[in-house]
């Protein structure tokens, strides 16, 4: 059945293990973020993410927000796996993580796709938070 769009707002805002941000710079609206938290195997991890909010946002802000939903996640989180995952097909997005102090998750991953949802197009990629 198909979500209409108030509820899935509703439900998404509502999720007690996810944090929202929006972020912005000189006024202009850049990314809105967010930040998942879940238990996996006894470890703890955080799954951000990001939607853009306009079509003509350009690399360096990109980065900028980015970079500032990274520095979020090392203030607050501690002793926590941040996981990443990335279209095999978006170059920038397979970049940008190596940027950001990411490496990719080599070991087998299949239950931790299934946890977040993931088939194969993804890659996989960590960050250990102490």
């Amino acid at each position: 059945k198909k979500i209409n769009f108030l509820d899935h707002y509703i439900w998404w805002f509502s999720n007690k293990k996810r944090e929202s941000y929006l972020v912005s710079k000189n006024h202009q609206k850049l990314l809105y973020i967010y930040e998942t938290f879940f238990k996996y195997n006894n470890t703890n991890y955080v799954y951000p993410g990001w939607i853009a909010c306009r079509k003509n946002l350009s690399i360096l802000d990109i980065l900028w927000a980015l970079n500032w939903q990274k520095k979020n996640i090392d203030k607050y989180c501690k002793n926590i796996i941040c996981i990443i995952s990335t279209s095999k097909k978006n170059i920038f997005s397979n970049q940008h993580v190596k940027y950001l102090g990411y490496k990719p998750l080599l070991e087998n991953s299949e239950n931790l796709r299934k946890k977040l949802v993931l088939n194969n197009n993804f890659n996989l990629y960590y960050r250990i938070i102490s």
